[in-house]
């Protein structure tokens, strides 16, 4: 068996608190650190001035989440 975990965004704690959402697709145990600094990477590259997390997982949405998290595991796949 090979641990593995999910990842999830858009989740933030305190007024107008909202549970993140799951991205389909186990990441493996050794892969979670760079599958991590790739998807904040996208984030660090593609937000907006003062934009939090939370407010660049609302703008762009979880489903271009999945697509890079999906991106990402294929290209370790091969």
């Amino acid at each position: 068996m090979v641990d593995a975990f999910d990842i999830a965004v858009g989740g933030i704690l305190g007024p107008g608190a909202t549970f993140n959402k799951p991205l389909k697709g186990r990441v493996k145990a050794g892969d979670v650190p760079s599958v991590l600094a790739q998807l904040i990477g996208y984030y660090k590259d593609d937000r907006q001035a003062g934009e939090s997390f939370h407010q660049f997982v609302n703008r762009v949405g979880v489903p271009a989440f999945q697509e890079k998290l999906t991106g990402i595991l294929t290209a370790s796949a091969s």
